[in-house]
């Protein structure tokens, strides 16, 4: 008979209850999204209208009660990006 280690059990286990999920989601490190040609946490309020404002990418993150139109915008333009950009290998 075949032995099974811990880890191979603990794989197992897992891809049973990945496979009975009704939604699995992943997080990721800004690589994957950099190797798609997604702009990093560094880069991704860099643009004219925020820096005409003085503003970076922390202070776009949260003005929900103070400024909803900034914090929609910026969360809804990084949401089109992600949407219509093609994943990179490692996403497959």
């Amino acid at each position: 008979p075949c032995l099974m280690t811990d880890s191979e059990k603990n794989c197992e286990k897992g891809a049973s209850w990945i496979s009975q999920a009704d939604v699995l989601l992943l997080c990721t490190g800004a690589g994957f999204s950099a190797d798609s040609g997604l702009a990093t946490y560094a880069d991704i309020a860099k643009v004219d209208a925020y820096a005409a404002r003085g503003l970076e990418y922390q202070d776009v993150c949260r003005p929900l009660v103070t400024e909803p139109e900034l914090f929609w915008g910026f969360w809804g333009q990084c949401f089109n990006d992600y949407r219509s950009t093609m994943p990179q290998e490692g996403y497959k």
